[in-house]
């Protein structure tokens, strides 16, 4: 009896809890043009490379630096939606009443954690 409840009570909590930086916004394109602005041109064969080291031919402890500073700077508010991440986020909860909750490690910076959350605001990912 108390598996059937809890089972009810899940199937009519339409919650999707999911991360925003690289799910719902396009995190790497951004922070690519972030590094190509800085003088960094990405490696032959870069679009197979997930490692950012790699990728720009630079040592890990550079890159984590950059990575940092490009999470913290005011282009972390003008990230693009992912592919078709607004479609179906808004698909979901109009046509069948899902809610999305967004979690991020992105940065503790907390001006960082104020603009991406007004991206996901502006881009009506999250109310």
């Amino acid at each position: 009896m108390h598996t059937q409840f809890t089972r009810k009570k899940v199937m009519n909590n339409k919650r999707i809890i999911t991360d925003a930086d690289g799910v719902l916004l396009d995190w790497e394109y951004a922070f690519n043009i972030w590094m190509q602005s800085h003088g960094f041109e990405p490696v032959e064969g870069y679009q197979f490379m997930y490692d950012m080291a790699e990728r720009y031919g630079i040592p890990k402890k550079q890159v984590k630096v950059l990575i940092k500073q490009f999470n913290e700077s005011a282009a972390i508010g003008f990230l693009p939606a992912l592919r078709d991440a607004m479609y179906y986020v808004k698909r979901l909860h109009e046509e069948h009443g899902f809610t999305f909750e967004v979690v991020t490690s992105l940065s503790t910076d907390r001006y960082a954690q104020k603009l991406n959350v007004c991206l996901l605001v502006q881009t009506k990912m999250i109310t």
